[in-house]
């Protein structure tokens, strides 16, 4: 195996071991919020999943740069919350525009890893739980 061809494996293996060691220390001392800890959780598991999953969800090879980008985007959007927890505390629910971009497009990014990993059938029901969220008090009363 050349060299070339290591690097993708290498990256996903370095990149699952640190998610691992990430657990097993906020598991074991809980130094951080729950806040925090689940926005990095998400945030390592969009990462493998956009190494590991194509577009079209089939398992890749070697991940496109655009798949590159798309996972370090994912965890730069989720260190967002660490690095801005005091903030989001204080603001608590009065979101910026900040909040709203990494809001809105973590959520896409999670809707379209799991359509990756498990097809439309499951993106497709939470989109629809979403809408009731957003547009069921202007449904018709029982």
């Amino acid at each position: 195996m050349s060299s070339n061809q290591s690097r993708p494996q290498a990256l996903v293996f370095y990149g699952a071991l640190a998610f691992s060691i990430f657990q097993i220390v906020t598991a074991a001392f809980s130094p951080l919020s729950t806040t925090v800890v689940r926005a990095v959780h998400v945030g390592f598991l969009l990462f493998l999943v956009y190494q590991l999953y194509g577009a079209r969800g089939q398992r890749l090879s070697r991940p496109s740069v655009w798949s590159l980008l798309l996972g370090a985007t994912a965890l730069l959007f989720a260190f967002y919350h660490w690095w801005f927890e005091a903030d989001l505390v204080y603001r608590a629910g009065d979101m910026n525009q900040a909040d709203w971009v990494i809001g809105s497009v973590t959520l896409v990014m999670v809707f379209d890893a799991a359509r990756r990993l498990m097809g439309w059938a499951l993106p497709m029901i939470c989109l629809s739980f979403v809408a009731y969220a957003l547009f069921g008090q202007h449904l018709p009363d029982a």
